[in-house]
């Protein structure tokens, strides 16, 4: 039944007349009918002078059941659809002057509204949760859209012929004939070899995405996109001990929990073994959530099994579980992925059993599941933990710290190794590096020719201790696409099909805020990865759990698929990017051939190959769902709330 239409996350859309004339009601129903999957309600339309407002409902929390979207507030002045979550209620309800009983009355929209109302664009800075919004402004003939700092709903749009679309998926702007699906050469090319995107650009030359902290507004001034939020501020915290870290981690990870059990479904977690689902899903039965946990495996294979350690969390918790054997979701599995699966060029290589755990979770009657997602993000710690300690001053923590760090070496040896890589310049250590026959830098597969305007992994991954602003700024630049990129995905293909909404307690912006203000070595406190996670862990869990340093890893179910399984794919896949303007179709050739032959190659400028050439081969595939390119009207949005003036 994979085929048929889900349930998903609500879905949002608008259609704007940026020059007064009246906005298109069939390009308004098409743009609402192509994302009529993702909600479980009848379709909603609401139209005022040069502007139309969709929203489609899949109601995740008690509040949500009462959600009639679009709507407006007391004035009629100015009126909402949005995609999200609020988890701080009970603080605006404080902020706003709302008694019990008007607190408790509004839906999450409700306060969002209201909060536009009383602080206007600024209203943006006081939402927490996973949210986007877009709000149309009649008094001042303005559309407002906005997207929560760290990104985790997707909202796309495109300008033409005098008409701006706003919508949660990018071929939901396809619909009703207002652009077309062309290419964005220059994302492409720089996709292949890994180099920055310029930010809001997307694979579709006619589409940008409003990326996670950030607005858009539009009015008959035009069109603008500002950023409201960059990254986190480091407030440093009064402690003088590492375990005062790690209580307040616990205490804002409770927090972020808690906001996450807050549904009209039942819960589940998605339940890997390793240390950052299993200290949510500890957390979370904590504090009274009946669980069912999804555990993937993949028997006989070198993939790393991790069923020991979720049994031992399962046990120890007293929840349920459901062991799901994805051995046959091999990357590119054509069992699993549809060839309209491959939307954008970037594609996860894990994206088979993203689709398969979410279906048996449905399967199982759940509709809201967490995961720990975040963890690897947040809490992991710099490499240069011993430099950074030693830049701050703590030389008898550094030397702590390379004495228990591993692998085990002698203390000195450790210690000169982490200053030298983490201070010493860049220039000197390439200079180091060719004396022993080293490489300074890893070699990029010379399949496009660099451009001297882009940021490529050379330039911004190698940085010192003395650069970590530079290297924070970079790694949030990076995080703000690849996270948007993966988890768009993973909506589009695996959530919504199945009616699934994921909730990240260790992305909750109180969490990574606190990460943030935390000194790396901090992170590492005992000399391993994660520190402050694990000895939160202990307090939950067997220390057994949280004591392992092996991870599990993808990289065989990636390369069954690509060296055996799906050889015909790669091969179509070849055909179609070596024909790119702009790639060196020998170079390209021989990198894919390599990694295919040779298991221990570097697969990811192969990777990147493959799955450029599955998205322009499905460019060009006819659709089933031409109809809706070519402007067809869908007859299933009855319900149109039209404004007079």
């Amino acid at each position: 039944d994979r085929g048929s239409k889900g349930e998903g996350m609500s879905g949002i859309m608008a259609v704007l007349s940026l020059n007064g004339a009246p906005a298109s009601e069939t390009l308004a129903r098409a743009q609402l009918g192509a994302i009529a999957h993702r909600g479980d309600r009848e379709p909603r339309l609401w139209s005022g002078p040069g502007v139309w407002l969709g929203h489609v409902n899949r109601p995740t929390t008690p509040e949500a059941e009462r959600e009639e979207l679009p709507a407006s507030g007391a004035s009629r002045e100015v009126w909402i659809t949005w995609d999200g979550r609020l988890d701080n209620r009970a603080a605006l309800a404080h902020d706003l002057g709302l008694d019990g009983g008007a607190a408790r009355a509004l839906t999450d929209a409700g306060y969002v509204l209201a909060a536009y109302e009383r602080w206007g664009d600024g209203c943006v800075h006081r939402l927490l949760g996973d949210w986007a919004i877009v709000i149309w402004d009649a008094r001042r003939r303005r559309l407002f859209c906005a997207k929560d700092p760290l990104g985790w709903r997707q909202l796309y749009f495109a300008q033409a012929g005098g008409v701006l679309a706003v919508g949660s998926e990018p071929r939901q702007l396809f619909a009703g004939g207002l652009i077309r699906p062309d290419v964005n050469h220059d994302y492409l090319l720089r996709y292949l070899v890994g180099a920055m995107q310029e930010p809001g650009t997307t694979c579709y030359s006619s589409i940008r995405e409003l990326e996670g902290g950030q607005t858009l507004t539009a009015s008959a001034d035009g069109v603008r996109v500002d950023t409201y939020w960059t990254r986190p501020p480091a407030n440093e915290r009064p402690y003088r001990r590492p375990e005062e870290y790690v209580d307040e981690f616990v205490a804002v990870a409770g927090e972020a929990t808690k906001a996450r059990l807050r549904s009209n479904r039942e819960v589940g977690v998605f339940l890997s073994g390793g240390l950052d689902s299993s200290y949510v899903a500890a957390v979370a039965a904590g504090q009274g959530a009946k669980l069912h946990a999804i555990t993937g495996y993949a028997p006989g294979s070198r993939w790393i099994d991790e069923r020991p350690w979720a049994r031992m969390v399962v046990e120890h918790l007293g929840i349920t579980q459901t062991e799901v054997d994805i051995s046959d979701c091999w990357a590119l599995s054509r069992r699993w992925l549809r060839d309209d699966a491959f939307d954008q060029a970037e594609h996860p290589p894990q994206s088979p059993h993203m689709i398969r755990l979410p279906a048996v979770a449905r399967d199982a009657g759940i509709g809201v599941v967490l995961g720990g997602e975040g963890g690897d993000e947040w809490t992991w710690g710099s490499d240069q933990f011993v430099a950074d300690a030693v830049l701050d001053g703590e030389f008898g923590t550094a030397w702590r710290l390379a004495r228990c760090s591993r692998p085990r070496r002698s203390a000195w040896r450790t210690l000169s190794r982490h200053c030298f890589e983490g201070l010493a310049p860049l220039p000197l250590q390439d200079a180091v590096a060719r004396l022993h026959g080293g490489e300074s830098s890893a070699a990029l597969a010379a399949v496009v020719e660099l451009d001297r305007g882009w940021i490529t992994p050379a330039s911004y991954a190698r940085t010192t201790a003395w650069q970590r602003r530079r290297s924070h700024d970079a790694g949030w630049r990076v995080y703000r696409h690849v996270t948007s990129s993966v988890v768009g995905w993973r909506d589009r293909h695996a959530l919504t099909p199945h009616g699934i909404e994921l909730r990240t307690p260790l992305n909750d912006m109180r969490v990574v805020e606190l990460m943030a203000s935390t000194p790396e070595w901090i992170k590492r406190f005992n000399g391993r990865p994660r520190d402050i996670l694990r000895e939160a862990g202990y307090r939950v869990l067997p220390r057994a759990i949280f004591d392992r340093r092996d991870k599990g890893e993808f990289s065989e179910l990636r390369d069954t698929g690509v060296r055996v399984q799906e050889s015909a794919r790669v091969q179509d896949a070849l055909e179609s990017i070596v024909s790119f303007p702009g790639v060196h179709a020998g170079a390209a050739r021989q990198a894919v051939a390599e990694w295919r032959a040779n298991e221990n190659a570097d697969g990811e400028p192969a990777w990147r190959l493959i799955t450029a050439g599955l998205w322009l081969r499905s460019q060009n595939r006819p659709r089933s769902d031409d109809t809706v390119f070519a402007g067809a009207v869908p007859d299933s949005i009855p319900a149109i709330l039209t404004e007079r003036r």
